[in-house]
């Protein structure tokens, strides 16, 4: 996701450092989206958390089991549509709020016959010649 040309963030990026795993050499103060991407990529693989990440998973429902101390997760493949329940001692929400695209309510929309996309879902089909509306505004947009 958010792999845009240009992407990048907008907020200083020592903020995306976390405390205990410093970075101070980025390249810039707000630098582009693969440099972001390596870091957490490299965090990951350093304190080995990757292995334990489901990735294309929604959480259905966690609760809270006291007699046993664990969560009980209840996700979905989002590709195949299986549930799976899953223990858990720990529960981190990873869930940010900008994680589901939005298209504006334009009236007409539905009927648009070019090619239709979110830049957080971005599709490179070269965009080069061709008459391009971008509709929003944002710091990434």
């Amino acid at each position: 996701e958010n792999t845009y040309p240009g992407c990048s963030s907008d907020i200083p990026t020592p903020f995306y450092s976390l405390s205990t795993d410093q970075k101070p050499d980025w390249t810039c103060s707000h630098p582009f989206q693969p440099e972001i991407q390596a870091y957490w990529d490299e965090l990951s693989k350093t304190h080995s958390i990757t292995p334990r990440i489901r990735f294309g998973t929604l959480v259905l429902d966690a609760v809270w089991d006291s007699d046993q101390s664990l969560y009980q997760v209840t996700s979905q493949d989002v590709k195949t549509g299986i549930e799976t329940i899953t223990q858990a001692e720990i529960l981190v929400s990873a869930l940010g709020f900008l994680e589901a695209p939005r298209f504006p309510d334009i009236p007409g929309l539905t009927n648009f016959k070019g090619n239709l996309f979110h830049s957080a879902r971005w599709v490179d089909e070269g965009l080069d010649g061709k008459r391009v509306a971008v509709i929003g505004n944002g710091a990434s947009a």
